[in-house]
């Protein structure tokens, strides 16, 4: 969409168009969205956070490994999403216009996949959860390794969905595990925490590919770059366990 609006109203007012279109969600999400599930304590007051359930949370090695396999899984699709664009404009000589109309296919993949993701995850792979997230980071390097040797835009945007659309599968996964073994009040920090290893991607992976483009005039690092890191989401991914331990631990902090 911002493509299209750079080409018709140049890149400052698409800008414009593009924050007063975020403002005014905003404003009714602010407004239209009501706050029903607030928690209360017995006087009816707004309870407040539970300190010593949420450092027990911080500490616990399960919840890192969650959110170091999404950190590591996020690094494929927000490096893509900052350079594929410039890529395609570089290496394949698209113009613009075309980019613009492009780009969005690999998310469809994706959204169709974060649909079925938790009826797939019920259905088929309930406590098994890190083996489906291992096999779709598996599967995602290896359509990002088909990205790389494709030689026409086709074959590029094609690969690139299907490991969008498996990727996302990791994403429905990471996000489900907290909600197994995490009490009531707790889900919404273990679900930041994870979303904040997901944001920290976001930083990372530009800051690393920019670099990597720069000093070797090339992609051939950066694709090397986002294999290594599904790989590395893969390991993380099959170390997760959810154990009694965990449960226990939790339990302790929240009578204390």
């Amino acid at each position: 969409m911002i493509a299209p609006l750079i080409l018709i109203l140049g890149w400052r007012h698409a800008f414009v168009v593009a924050g007063i279109a975020g403002l005014v969600f905003a404003l009714f999400y602010l407004f239209a969205m009501k706050d029903t599930h607030t928690a209360r304590d017995a006087s009816g007051r707004s309870a407040r956070i539970d300190g010593a359930a949420t450092r027990a949370l911080l500490k616990m090695l399960l919840m890192w490994k969650i959110l170091i396999t999404w950190f590591r899984m996020s690094i494929v699709n927000k490096g893509m999403d900052a350079w594929i664009p410039g890529y395609l404009l570089t290496e394949h000589h698209l113009d613009l216009k075309s980019v613009g109309m492009l780009t969005p296919l690999p998310f469809v993949a994706a959204s169709i996949s974060t649909a079925l993701g938790g009826w797939i995850l019920t259905r088929w792979f309930d406590d098994h959860e890190k083996w489906l997230m291992a096999a779709c980071c598996a599967i995602s390097g290896f359509f990002l390794y088909e990205m790389y040797t494709a030689q026409t835009v086709a074959g590029v945007i094609a690969y690139q969905s299907i490991a969008y659309f498996f990727k996302s599968f990791v994403f429905a996964g990471v996000f489900a595990l907290p909600t197994k073994f995490l009490p009531q009040k707790l889900i919404g920090t273990g679900a930041g925490m994870v979303n904040f290893g997901g944001q920290m991607a976001g930083f990372v992976a530009p800051a690393v590919i920019g670099p990597l483009v720069s000093v070797t005039g090339n992609y051939d690092a950066v694709f090397l770059f986002l294999i290594a890191a599904t790989v590395l989401a893969l390991v993380t991914s099959l170390s997760i366990r959810l154990s009694p331990k965990t449960d226990g631990r939790l339990a302790a902090a929240e009578e204390a």
